[in-house]
């Protein structure tokens, strides 16, 4: 059974390529672009894992992982962002990572795989 990652990623280029990256690497992989459509899936099906950019146009990424580790502290989520400071994520987010832009993409799987194989 393929593991399910919710990406939310509001540039194109770069949710374009974690999506083929991620499902290359036998993810199921489902990208959104909004806040809102990333919540109307969440309600629907909880992810293995999620992968969310901090800076969104309808919203961000710290607080929607906030309110998926409030209901349901097993997923893991990691936040991603290129104008951040890792100490105010950590202190404003429950996140379990957070990933500074640019990142190396083997760094980033290897942190993706380790975090969903504690949570199973």
């Amino acid at each position: 059974m393929n593991r399910r990652i919710y990406i939310l990623e509001d540039d194109p280029d770069i949710g374009h390529i974690l999506h083929y990256f991620l499902t290359e690497e036998g993810f199921e992989v489902e990208l959104f672009s909004s806040v809102d459509k990333c919540q109307h899936a969440l309600n629907k099906k909880l992810p293995d894992l999620c992968l969310f950019d901090i800076m969104l146009p309808d919203g961000d990424g710290i607080t929607l992982c906030n309110h998926i580790k409030e209901e349901n502290n097993e997923v893991p989520v990691i936040l991603m962002s290129a104008g951040e400071k890792p100490s105010s994520v950590y202190q404003n987010s429950h996140a379990d990572i957070f990933i500074s832009k640019p990142f190396d993409l083997d760094f980033l799987l290897s942190n993706i795989s380790r975090l969903i194989a504690e949570a199973a």
